[in-house]
C-alpha cells in the first residue's frame, strides 16, 4: 500500500496546485495506472465496508490523469489496459 499512498501525495500535491499534472506523469508515475486498475475492486471494497467513499481518492485522481495523458500519447493503450488485470 505505500505505492497508494505515494500517489496519493501526488494527487493531493497535483489538486492543490503544488506540481503540475504533465510533470507527474513525465516522472514515471504513469504506472500508477496499472496498479490502479489490478487494485481498484479491492480499494472499492475498503470504501464500501470500512473507510468510506473518499478512501485513496487522491490516488484515484492521479491514475485517472495518468491514463488521459497516456492516451493522448498512445490510442492503442486502451487495448493494452485490458491485458493487465
Amino acid at each position: 500500500m505505500d505505492f497508494f499512498f505515494h500517489i496519493e501525495t501526488l494527487g493531493i500535491l497535483s489538486k492543490s496546485g503544488v506540481i503540475d499534472i504533465e510533470k507527474i506523469y513525465a516522472l514515471g508515475s504513469y504506472g500508477s495506472i496499472r496498479i490502479w486498475e489490478k487494485f481498484k475492486d479491492v480499494i472499492q471494497g475498503r470504501r464500501d465496508i470500512t473507510w468510506g467513499q473518499d478512501y485513496m481518492i487522491n490516488a484515484e485522481y492521479i491514475a485517472n490523469e495518468m491514463l488521459k495523458i497516456k492516451m493522448r500519447h498512445d490510442a492503442s493503450f486502451k487495448e493494452k489496459l485490458a491485458n493487465i488485470k
